[in-house]
């Protein structure tokens, strides 16, 4: 996949091509894909995927201190990747691409500067100023311009509506599980290892301590989860706590540190894929190192069992 940070030299592709932030690249998402690849397929043009950065809701509520994202720039192009897309083109979100009407984006970005052949948007889709760009003013602009123009219908789980609202707060309620479901796929971050008070070492259970996300990502509800680590080509099983660590310190700071099965040596420095598979339970305030190494044991027990089951 090409990654492209402006719309220059991108007028010979002519591609089938959709526009959304796709936050998670969730299973909504993945139905609009493939009905993407499969109209570039049978016009045979190359597929691209237009998102912005930041998110629209970022630069419009800079001072929100509660909004979250479930995934960054860099995590989608790994998505997106994975699925097939041939170009991603990131485009900045400004206060210039905030004023410019729906109608002149699709004669400027789309017509001029890539040429479309095919668009694919979802039947709630909005884009311009003020998000004037309905799926009704798609298709007129469609006819007026030659493009060609496909719809698609919301996606459900369960009856419920498939959005990353939604799953955002699933995974704040600890629902990982359902969160998993909508995405298609494992929830994870990616973060490096920053250095801790080894705690973890003196009672048996060495963790790496990820520092990821800048503020703006969505990470789960505290407690213990049964995870999967990537880092450098090989795959661990893990159990990792988010939460305060109420038993060794009473700053009320929360961490994120990953204990790995089968792995010795430091991790300094280094940036691990996590995914995050089941939830165990919820952190826990001991009394004493102790009473947290035995509690460390059980859970151990648990992950390895969850780990068996998933191979």
């Amino acid at each position: 996949m090409e990654i492209h940070t402006s719309l220059e030299n991108l007028s010979n592709l002519k591609p089938a091509l959709t526009i959304g932030v796709f936050d998670g690249v969730h299973l909504g998402h993945k139905k609009l894909l493939s009905l993407l690849k499969s109209e570039a397929k049978a016009i045979n043009a190359p597929t691209m995927v237009v998102t912005f950065w930041p998110h629209p809701f970022l630069f419009f509520n800079p001072d929100d201190k509660k909004f979250r994202l479930l995934m960054s720039i860099r995590e989608k192009e790994m998505i997106l990747r994975d699925i097939g897309i041939d170009h991603l083109v990131v485009l900045p979100f400004d206060k210039e691409l905030a004023q410019t009407p729906a109608d002149d984006f699709a004669k400027t970005v789309l017509v001029d500067s890539l040429r479309i052949r095919h668009l694919v948007v979802g039947d709630d889709h909005r884009f311009g100023k003020g998000r004037g760009g309905s799926f009704e003013l798609v298709k007129k602009l469609a006819a007026q311009f030659g493009f060609g123009i496909s719809g698609l219908d919301s996606f459900t789980s369960d009856e419920v509506r498939i959005s990353s609202t939604f799953i955002r707060s699933c995974l704040m309620a600890g629902d990982l599980a359902s969160a998993n479901r909508m995405l298609g796929y494992p929830y994870f971050i990616l973060g490096n290892v920053e250095s801790g008070k080894q705690i973890g070492r003196q009672i048996g259970f060495p963790t790496a301590n990820i520092s990821c996300c800048e503020g703006w990502k969505q990470i789960p509800q505290d407690g213990v989860y049964v995870v999967k680590v990537k880092w450098n080509g090989s795959e661990y099983g893990g159990m990792l706590n988010i939460g305060t660590r109420p038993t060794v310190e009473n700053t009320g700071r929360k961490s994120i540190e990953v204990h790995l099965f089968g792995h010795s040596g430091e991790l300094y420095g280094e940036e691990l894929k996590v995914s995050f598979h089941r939830r165990l339970r919820e952190e826990m305030r001991f009394n004493n190192l102790d009473e947290l190494r035995a509690q460390l044991e059980k859970d151990k027990i648990n992950a390895l069992a969850v780990l068996q089951l998933l191979e």
